[in-house]
């Protein structure tokens, strides 16, 4: 078998082609609304993919909820105290009710789809075409977000609003 420039099969094998023999060879069952050939969206279509950001959404391990860290991108934040998330990988910790007073230093930075829900609490996500078509208005209890889809479920914030109680 002469092996090509990724080291698997034939001469001119892809890259896609070999992480696709790589899944075959583990045994890895594919779901059918999986991203195809580098799409980031469900066959649904991404107003349906995040109806059901809330929170029965997040990734739960037994009894503890599992977040999305936005410094190295591992699904590792635990619940340390109430409303205290920190990182198991990196160590990184957010103070998700000294965060919630100040929306507006989440300005500039990225955050995953499932940080954004439990931030805010209740988060419902709505297009919002006046800055764009990329562009998502995040209304939860405690403010508003509004944001870029980035892609990959990842959201740049570009405005932020406390809700005054």
């Amino acid at each position: 078998m002469r092996r090509g420039k990724y080291g698997l099969g034939r001469g001119g094998s892809s890259a896609w082609e070999s992480v696709g023999l790589k899944i075959r060879m583990s045994g890895v069952q594919i779901p059918p609304s999986a991203p195809v050939d580098g799409q980031n969206r469900t066959p649904e279509g991404p107003i349906e993919r995040l109806k059901y950001c809330h929170r029965s959404d997040r990734i739960v391990h037994g009894r503890q909820a599992v977040l999305t860290c936005p410094t190295c991108c591992f699904d590792s934040m635990r619940e340390v105290t109430d409303g205290e998330w920190q990182c198991e990988v990196c160590g990184t910790s957010y103070s998700f009710p000294r965060l919630r007073k100040a929306l507006n230093t989440l300005v500039g930075q990225q955050f995953s789809e499932d940080f954004i829900c439990e931030l805010l609490l209740e988060a419902k996500p709505e297009r919002y075409p006046k800055l764009g078509e990329r562009c998502w208005k995040w209304s939860g209890l405690y403010g508003t977000l509004l944001t870029i889809d980035m892609g990959n479920c990842w959201h740049l914030v570009i405005k932020a609003r406390h809700r005054h109680a």
